[in-house]
């Protein structure tokens, strides 16, 4: 093979070619929203919810919704904290909008349906999460699953279920938890 083989080739069509120009000018004018992850999630963590949501509110005002799937996400979770659940959902919803396969927005959004006491709706999303957590394991060549997604599914499992069943079939499901007995967490 040449360097000559190794050459770039401009679209086919040249139209092509202006509509990428177009959209990379487009986005180009945004900084990028992921530069105050690091300060949103810090805010999060130290409880200081309305300097979080305000520093969202900034980030959302200033770059499209498709970009900020982690200050969507985060949001949802601090309406959660507020004990404001429908809100959650809401939020949550966006950044589900824009990465359906993500595990942690199906994690996040299961939680949420959980304390609005829709437990099969909240089954259905953390299997959907532990499904994108495989496919994205396998695909980066990890194996361990986050426990915690076996964790609340067997929280929701127990309450759709009639009292005789539902301790064996909440059993069941923590006890499908590779390596559940390697996890630190869950001594705690």
């Amino acid at each position: 093979m040449s360097a000559t083989d190794l050459t770039i080739h401009p679209a086919e069509d040249e139209s092509e070619t202006r509509r990428l120009f177009e959209i990379k000018q487009k986005f180009a004018r945004y900084k990028p929203p992921d530069r105050l992850n690091p300060t949103i999630y810090r805010l999060f963590i130290q409880q200081k919810f309305s300097q979080c949501k305000q520093k969202i509110k900034e980030i959302l005002d200033d770059t499209p919704e498709m970009l900020c799937e982690y200050p969507l996400l985060l949001r949802g979770q601090i309406a959660r904290e507020e004990g404001e659940i429908c809100e959650s959902v809401e939020w949550i919803s966006k950044a589900l909008k824009h990465n359906p396969r993500s595990p942690k927005v199906l994690f996040e959004m299961g939680k949420s349906h959980y304390f609005l006491g829709e437990h099969q709706r909240a089954i259905e999303l953390f299997k959907l999460a532990l499904e994108a957590q495989q496919k994205r394991n396998e695909e980066k060549g990890r194996g361990l699953l986050d426990w915690r997604l076996f964790y609340w599914q067997s929280l929701a499992v127990y309450h759709v279920y009639k009292s005789p069943e539902r301790v064996k079939k909440s059993q069941d499901v923590m006890l499908a938890c590779p390596k559940i007995n390697s996890s630190a967490d869950m001594v705690k």
